[in-house]
């Protein structure tokens, strides 16, 4: 099932100007050339060069804003590194409970996530999430910020709990993620977003006008390594395979639905029986015209209007998970692509050509 981040609003608050928002911290990433131990205690000389913003804002209202959470970023070639300073009304509600990774039920606890479209497309945006109790919980917003499970990945977080509140640090490692390279500076977009519980409220940086990914704040890093993603979903489907596997429990209906999003892969999970084909199939003929069909769909309203970045229909499929693509214009296939899947099909002893 999808969730969404809901932005509830409580305007109690210090006002600030809308149009200083962007430039608190366009101009002032920091990249760090000295290592940084992931430990919650963000007392590394560091942090103190990496102030991303103190002020995060509720749903409708970009004047007011809370200061009550300070969000740092820096990167090195290889990695992300966020942290997040969270004051609290009373920390001994702060939650213990450990859950397994990317349990859904850390989304009714306190946490705080970091979301970043690497592609700076507007397609899908990779989220980490770490709530008061250290728990981990990854996913991927689709454009419209709705959270999908299908991602997952390898991370390092941490969380101390303090007096007047909890610190958060994560590291991300970029080799995991696709990025569109380019040697003299990525262009990516990011999120930052708190759930404060207590005071029944979801705040963020930087305030969207929209409720759209490309919307999110946009940076420049310099100096990052290049990446090889299996493909620019970032989902390693055989991985991904594995984990519903693990996750799934057929005896139960609540066991049943532990491994995640429904997709296509749960063919291979669950209990299927064959049904037999018509002995004179209908078949449909070829004349395949991707350019035709590329062209009508980039031009589309929709598209247009949502996703200004993408310039490859292709691309944006890939990127949004899509694991095939057919058109038919009356009797005639005009268009056919399977993505995401060679591994997959491989590893299950099908041709990698469909």
């Amino acid at each position: 099932m999808a969730h969404k981040f809901f932005l509830l609003i409580l305007l109690t608050s210090i006002p600030l100007s809308a149009h200083s928002q962007s430039s608190d911290v366009a101009d002032k990433l920091y990249k760090t050339e000295s290592t940084i131990k992931i430990d919650g205690l963000l007392d590394e000389s560091t942090w103190k060069n990496a102030l991303f913003t103190d002020k995060l804002y509720g749903e409708k209202d970009s004047i007011h804003y809370y200061d009550n959470t300070k969000v740092y970023f820096t990167y090195d070639a290889k990695n992300l590194y966020v942290a997040f300073k969270c004051k609290v009304k009373d920390p001994s509600l702060l939650p213990d409970k450990k859950f397994e990774k990317d349990d859904e039920r850390i989304m009714g606890n306190k946490w705080v996530a970091f979301a970043i479209d690497t592609y700076n497309d507007g397609i899908a945006a990779y989220t980490f999430m770490v709530d008061a109790a250290g728990n981990q919980l990854d996913g991927s917003l689709n454009p419209t910020k709705y959270l999908t499970f299908s991602f997952s990945s390898n991370w390092t977080s941490a969380v101390q709990r303090k007096s007047d509140g909890y610190t958060v640090e994560m590291k991300i490692p970029l080799a995991q993620l696709p990025i569109r390279w380019n040697k003299d500076g990525v262009n990516m977009t990011m999120l930052m977003v708190r759930f404060d519980a207590q005071n029944g409220r979801e705040i963020q940086y930087p305030f969207l006008s929209a409720d759209r990914i490309s919307k999110f704040q946009k940076v420049v890093l310099q100096g990052v390594d290049k990446t090889y993603p299996k493909n620019l979903s970032g989902v390693d489907i055989s991985k991904r395979l594995a984990y519903k596997k693990s996750r799934i429990d057929l005896a139960t209906l609540e066991g049943r639905g532990k491994g995640g999003d429904a997709s296509v892969l749960d063919y291979e999970i669950f209990k299927k029986r064959e049904i037999e084909g018509a002995d004179q199939p209908r078949t449909f003929q070829y004349d395949l015209q991707p350019e035709i069909v590329s062209k009508v769909f980039r031009n589309t309203a929709y598209l247009k209007e949502n996703f200004a970045g993408v310039d490859n229909f292709e691309t944006f499929l890939e990127r949004a998970q899509t694991g095939a693509f057919l058109v038919l214009q009356n009797d005639t296939v005009i268009y056919e692509k399977y993505f995401n899947f060679d591994t997959l099909l491989v590893s299950l002893g099908y041709s990698k050509k469909l």
